[in-house]
């Protein structure tokens, strides 16, 4: 490969997603943000079907994190990595300029039940960098809240009423591990550093409407991905 594995950094390129929830936070953190939109999302290091980190200065500069993920091995990803020779972590910043939506990440077992042998599950955790005046997270269900529960309030729209809720404050270190429900609250930025997966299943999206329709949820992979007595904050 030209590069031997060895302590040296590498610094990576990242890869702006524009989001409809996103801001523009992210350029007073050097982000080169393009001159309009909404960005929500800057992904520091990444690897999967659509894509890798490239490495942008240094012994390893031009390569790609998947190249080195498959010659460097454990030597770079750690002896415990697994799932078909990507880079086992991502890390991305977050910008919420609105509420993301209420979500819940499969464990490893129904990550591959449903989405393949390779498939892994998605357990994060942020910290938070900025949060304006009232920001809130969401973490967890409030204490006995059962599946029961949460099919009235999707009837109802008041999913909100159930979860775990706490005022945000810059340096706040939030584990979420899968299974929790989650959702980032409005004029949060964070880290977040979680399994490389993007495996979401959306539970419910404050009533929001996208194009004049409600957005997509996914009860049934909600249900079946959602740990009861998993409350957070």
């Amino acid at each position: 490969m030209g590069v031997r594995p060895g302590p040296c950094p590498l610094p990576l390129e990242p890869r702006l997603l524009a989001k409809p929830w996103g801001g523009r936070r992210l350029e007073s953190w050097g982000k080169p943000l393009p001159p309009q939109g909404r960005v929500g999302e800057s992904w520091e290091i990444y690897d999967d079907a659509e894509g890798s980190s490239r490495v942008a200065a240094g012994p390893a500069a031009e390569r790609y994190l998947a190249d080195l993920a498959r010659a460097w091995g454990p030597a770079l990803a750690g002896t415990g990595s697994a799932g078909g020779g990507t880079f086992p972590l991502m890390v991305k910043l977050l910008d919420a300029r609105e509420n993301l939506s209420v979500q819940v990440h499969p464990d490893d077992a129904l990550a591959r039940e449903l989405h393949g042998p390779a498939a892994r599950g998605k357990s994060e955790a942020w910290v938070v960098l900025e949060a304006a005046p009232g920001a809130r997270l969401y973490n967890g269900f409030r204490p006995g809240t059962q599946w029961k529960d949460v099919e009235r309030a999707l009837e109802r729209g008041t999913v909100d009423a159930l979860l775990n809720a706490r005022e945000a404050r810059v340096g706040d270190l939030i584990e979420v591990p899968a299974g929790r429900v989650h959702a980032l609250g409005a004029g949060c930025l964070v880290a977040e550093v979680q399994q490389n997966s993007d495996h979401t299943y959306r539970l419910w999206d404050w009533n929001r409407l996208e194009g004049g329709r409600p957005r997509i949820l996914h009860p049934e992979q909600s249900r079946r991905a959602l740990r009861f007595g998993a409350e957070g904050c």
